[in-house]
């Protein structure tokens, strides 16, 4: 993408960011090849990480995107606020043009909300797992 695009993110994002840059070295990216080279990882290594977990042809890297938008969808987020934080561009051009807005707090309490989801989603299924 040629144009900024800033990421309110949830406090479980900004920790999990802190630990992982803590383990990616000193290339200064959060997320580099796995060759340790100054360049970042490949689309090729979600891909891998999603084998690896037994989800190949169920999911793509992508494929979350499409599980949050209709997620946030469902659960009444304004639907500007969820194009916005996917980096949707806006197709009515003049709004685009004309529309500096962000809405920086209301995506946060979004994403908050998802990250929240997403980790009812892992106790339910660690809880499922020691019940078995």
């Amino acid at each position: 993408m040629s144009r900024e695009h800033l990421v309110p993110l949830s406090t479980q994002a900004l920790a999990l960011l802190k630990r992982l840059q803590a383990l990616s070295g000193k290339t200064g990216l959060l997320f580099p090849d796995y060759n340790g080279n100054a360049k970042t990882m490949s689309r090729n290594t979600i891909l891998h990480g999603l084998k690896r977990m037994g989800d190949q042809g169920r999911m793509t890297g992508h494929g979350w995107r499409h599980i949050a938008l209709t997620y946030l969808n469902e659960y009444g987020f304004n639907s500007a606020h969820i194009g916005m934080q996917l980096s949707h561009v806006n197709k009515n051009e003049v709004a685009g043009v004309y529309n500096k807005a962000r809405y920086l707090e209301p995506r946060r309490k979004m994403m908050q909300h998802w990250a929240d989801f997403l980790d009812q989603c892992r106790e339910s299924a660690i809880n499922d797992q020691r019940a078995a």
